[in-house]
């Protein structure tokens, strides 16, 4: 019937996903990276609004220095009005570029901890969280992260073309695990290939 084949094709795809599990060794690996990385580019956005900063204390002294000039020149002796409006106008211009570059570097106060714990939840286990999502649109959006070009099912097992990088690392590299003591992540990868050929 109907609901016997998927049935047969939820257990299939469960199972596919099963395949997909990491070892957790390489997820504490994984975790250890990503929050290096996380650090590096905090502290290369630190660097670069301290740049900021720096540039906009510099603009507001010659805006506030244009300023107290022309107040002690009330008739245009030393500098004309227009001049005085075209380089105020200049100034403004360049503050207001430096302030919109820098709040697009504003680091977030958010704790990535809190990110990574949840990515971590997906991919420790795709298959169980796969089963525990609330929804159907929210399992469609995990499915298709996970296998972005779809997958095929023969009657047996579930094949797919691709699976998500992150996936592909983790299968790849699992494989190439030499025992339980160590953890060793080669340079480079092939892709693999999940399909009931395999």
């Amino acid at each position: 019937s109907r609901s016997v084949a998927r049935d047969r094709v939820h257990e299939a795809f469960v199972a596919q996903l099963e395949q997909l599990k990491p070892d957790r060794r390489l997820l504490k690996l994984f975790r250890v990276v990503v929050l290096d990385v996380a650090k590096q580019k905090t502290e290369e956005q630190r660097k670069d609004l301290s740049g900021y900063k720096r540039q906009l204390d510099r603009l507001y002294r010659e805006r506030k220095e244009l300023v107290d000039f022309k107040i002690k020149d009330p008739n245009d002796e030393l500098l004309s009005r227009e001049e005085f409006l075209e380089r105020k106008q200049v100034l403004e211009k360049q503050i207001e570029t430096v302030e919109s570059e820098r709040a697009s570097r504003t680091i977030r106060d958010k704790d990535i901890t809190k990110y990574l714990d949840r990515c971590f939840e997906t991919l420790s286990n795709p298959a169980q969280r796969w089963l525990t999502l609330p929804s159907i649109e929210a399992k469609a959006k995990l499915q298709a992260a996970i296998f972005p070009e779809g997958f095929t099912y023969d009657g047996e097992r579930v094949g797919t073309p691709s699976i998500a990088p992150i996936f592909e690392i983790f299968v790849r590299n699992t494989k190439t695990l030499p025992s339980k003591k160590s953890v060793v992540c080669p340079g480079g990868f092939e892709p693999p290939t999940l399909n009931s050929a395999s």
